[in-house]
Parts: structure tokens; sequence; C-alpha cells
């Protein structure tokens, strides 16, 4: 229904008011002018699609440009961890690794070696136990009881021959002879 103040244009089915200005209204699609604007509200819907589109790939694109610069910086941490890991397991194949590790196993558990030459018997009997149970290698049993021998035993040691002072089963013999025992006391 048209009010006092519109007016309808016959030829193209649209409303104009008293000023002359389009209206919206009803287009009449078989006038030239109404396939124009459809066409034209059709172009401008797939350019407004098109530019969504173009927006969103670039969205996407930003986005998959952080996620891959985030693995890169998460590949060098794990290249620098595992460096880490291959310096830490080549110290401790090392002996000086190996020895710390046993050294710090040991030093909660071992017993210091008495003055009296009656205890040497159960000290040696105690780092024996100790070493069976962390599967100490032998090369480094003589090293290791170092550090709980009493002042007398240190002072024999630091007088005996590297190759002597080296050996366990050598360095334990010494000791218990110097400590009028025999080995067979011990056990």
């Amino acid at each position: 229904m048209i009010n006092g103040n519109e007016r309808m244009n016959k030829g193209t089915g649209s409303l104009r008011d008293r000023s002359g200005r389009l209206r919206k209204g009803r287009k009449n699609l078989r006038d030239g002018n109404g396939r124009e604007a459809e066409e034209r509200r059709k172009d401008d819907e797939w350019h407004e699609s098109n530019r969504k589109w173009e927006a969103d790939m670039e969205e996407r694109n930003r986005k998959w440009e952080a996620e891959r610069e985030d693995r890169k910086a998460e590949m060098k941490l794990k290249e620098a961890e595992l460096g880490l890991k291959k310096n830490e397991a080549a110290k401790q194949d090392s002996s000086v690794g190996k020895s710390k590790i046993f050294s710090d196993a040991m030093r909660s558990s071992a017993i210091r070696m008495s003055d009296d030459p009656i205890e040497a018997v159960a000290f040696f009997m105690n780092v024996e136990q100790l070493f069976d149970v962390y599967e100490v290698p032998t090369d480094l049993k003589a090293l290791l009881i170092r550090p709980y021998l009493n002042d007398k035993a240190k002072s024999i040691v630091s007088k005996l021959t590297p190759d002597v002072a080296g050996d366990y089963s050598r360095l334990k013999d010494t000791l218990l002879h110097e400590c009028k025992l025999s080995p067979n006391t011990c056990f």
C-alpha cells in the first residue's frame, strides 16, 4: 500500500518518494534494471565471498607459518637436549663419570675403616657387599675404597706401586697383611 508521500514508478516497478529518491521495494525482474541489479548483487556477493575466502586463507597461512616456526623452535630445543644427553652419557661412560656415579652411590652406605685391625675384616666385607649390589666394575673398586680407609691404610696405599694400588684384590691383600690378618680370616 502506498501512502500519500510515495508514488509508484510504473516503468521500473520501484517506489519513489516525493523527492524522487528510490526506496526499497519489490523489483520487477522483467525489467532490464532489475536484471542488472540482480547481477550486480550476485557479483557483489561473489566478490564478498571471494574476499572472505582470501582473508580466511591468509589467516590460515599465518597460523601455519606460526606453527611451523613453533615446530622449528621445538626441534632446536630437542636437538639441544639430545646433545646434552649425549654429553652426559659420554661422561658416564668415561671412568671419571663411572667413578663419580659409584662414589655417590656408596657414600650413603659405606662405613669408614676403623683403626682397629680386627674391624678391617668387617670393612672389606661391607665394601664387597656394596660392590656386588651396585655392580661396580673391577677396575674402579680400588679407587672407590680410598676415601673410606683410615689414616694408616692411606699411608700404606700411598707407598704402593700404581699397579698394586690400582688392583683391588692386591690392595686388599696388602692392607690385611699389614694388619697382620690373612684373607682367610675375612671369609
